[in-house]
């Protein structure tokens, strides 16, 4: 049981980051891997493997990361892996991921111990032969991720979905068959419950995430249990444009809170 996760930093969009890939397709930049805009995906301009993007923050522009994330992505279709590393000098040759295979075309987050703060960090693409179309990723978050200590409200749907059955009978009643239709829905992220979340977590980490980048409508990815194989999947969230952050305090005194954050998920879509 691992608690949920909100990814929202990413040190591939940080200011003064310059990003640079062994191999883009001439129609598109590099920098479209890290854009907030999924539909809008970085290409490789080769099936040659293996393929990296790398990032160079700077002299004293060190930051850290634990967590990987890919939106959009088809290395899943192909067998492709993932792997990261990091380092003071460039190239970077020390792992923190270690090349795993990507398993989500939707949206997908890799965990990893934070191995501090680095000027230069490179995502490897990588797989046993050449990749059989030319690999593409709508975005890609590398950053330390948010860790609740605890779960959300117990009544968030965790597969946040809403299944619709739609039956078919002939004009005597023969039942003809079943469409099942899947639809994402906003959802209300309720935490603290009824006791609230201690003061200290709550006005550092969450509501850092919700002052300067949820309620900036920049999405976020969001994981309810990553050692849950039926919970694990990741979800590629915004908030609605139509909705406001709230916070309350618990029990009348302002050491612990409780919030909600309405979401919804943010547009994909393939090239």
């Amino acid at each position: 049981m691992a608690f949920p996760v909100i990814l929202w930093r990413n040190l591939l969009a940080a200011d003064g980051a310059v990003l640079n890939a062994s191999s883009t397709d001439p129609e598109v930049d590099v920098t479209e891997v890290a854009n907030d805009r999924a539909w809008d995906p970085w290409k490789a301009g080769s099936v040659i493997q293996p393929i990296t993007i790398d990032v160079d923050l700077g002299l004293g522009g060190e930051l850290d990361a634990d967590c990987l994330g890919l939106v959009n992505c088809n290395l899943a279709s192909q067998s492709g892996k993932i792997a990261v590393k990091y380092g003071s000098t460039f190239p970077p040759t020390n792992t923190a991921l270690a090349a795993t295979f990507a398993s989500d075309i939707n949206a997908e987050l890799f965990h990893f111990a934070a191995p501090g703060p680095m000027r230069f960090w490179r995502l490897e693409l990588s797989r046993t032969s050449d990749f059989l179309t030319v690999p593409f990723i709508g975005d890609a978050w590398l950053g330390l991720k948010t860790q609740l200590p605890e779960f959300p409200d117990p009544d968030l749907d965790p597969f946040m979905q809403q299944d619709e059955v739609v039956s078919q009978r002939s004009k005597g009643g023969q039942f003809l068959g079943a469409i099942i239709r899947g639809q994402q829905h906003r959802q209300e992220l309720r935490f603290g419950g009824d006791t609230g979340i201690v003061r200290s977590f709550f006005s550092s980490d969450l509501n850092l995430f919700y002052t300067s980048h949820a309620m900036q409508r920049r999405p976020f990815f969001f994981q309810y249990d990553r050692d849950d194989s039926e919970l694990k999947r990741a979800f590629f969230l915004k908030v609605p444009d139509d909705q406001i952050l709230s916070r309350i305090p618990v029990g009348g005194v302002t050491t612990r809170f409780k919030g909600s954050l309405w979401v919804e998920e943010a547009w994909m879509g393939l090239p």
